[in-house]
């Protein structure tokens, strides 16, 4: 949950913002993405056109803090829409997570390495097309990713990369939160990766390194 307060025309944001895998922004990380005069024109902020610098900075904790509560209900398809994107990234530029020990879970590699990504496309871009471009609010049922990834790249260490998410900065913007974030093992799988969540919890501008 967060607070919003106003100082000297510009918002500040104080307390967290949990977006599941994707890690816990807290205090300076959360900004408000415009000054109060271009957010009393956006479209959430409709009903504050008129309102004091103080209804306003509470209007949009409200707001804010109801989007957080809608991520977390909506939490695992969020994350899964997140750890697709991850895998998507991998699987296209074949990435060689096997050079990094903390990455690896050895005993599953396979002594052909050129399987680990051909083994299952045609399923991982069906997938694919459940996630990207839809919302995550519950609406459409979606396959887990999650258990997907583990069965069918079992040598990929998971885990240990979702334990090492750090956190660099999420802006509020009309209508949308955007998150960045990489990993701590030398940015090998996630280095500056960033995305635009919608009302709807929809993943639409994601970049990575």
């Amino acid at each position: 949950m967060i607070k919003i307060t106003v100082a000297d025309g510009k918002f500040v944001v104080n307390g967290c913002f949990d977006l599941g895998y994707m890690g816990v922004y807290r205090n300076e990380q959360i900004k408000v993405d415009a000054d109060v005069s271009a957010v009393r024109l956006w479209d959430i902020a409709e009903s504050y056109r008129d309102a004091s610098e103080e209804e306003l900075a509470k209007g949009l904790a409200y707001y804010f803090n109801s989007f957080e509560e809608k991520v977390q209900q909506n939490i695992k398809q969020v994350n899964d829409n997140f750890l697709m994107r991850i895998y998507s990234d991998m699987h296209d530029v074949e990435n060689v997570f096997w050079n990094t020990d903390e990455l690896t879970v050895a005993s599953k590699m396979p002594q052909d390495v050129r399987i680990i990504y051909t083994a299952n496309t045609d399923e991982y871009l069906k997938i694919q097309d459940e996630y990207f471009d839809s919302p995550n609010d519950g609406t459409e049922e979606k396959t887990d990713v999650q258990a997907w990834i583990k069965k069918n790249l079992p040598m990929f260490s998971l885990d240990r990369l979702l334990s090492g998410i750090v956190t660099e900065y999420l802006y509020l913007g009309d209508g949308t939160v955007t998150f960045q974030c990489s990993d701590d093992v030398g940015c090998e799988i996630l280095c500056a990766a960033c995305d635009t969540l919608d009302e709807d919890l929809r993943f639409t501008d994601w970049h990575n390194f």
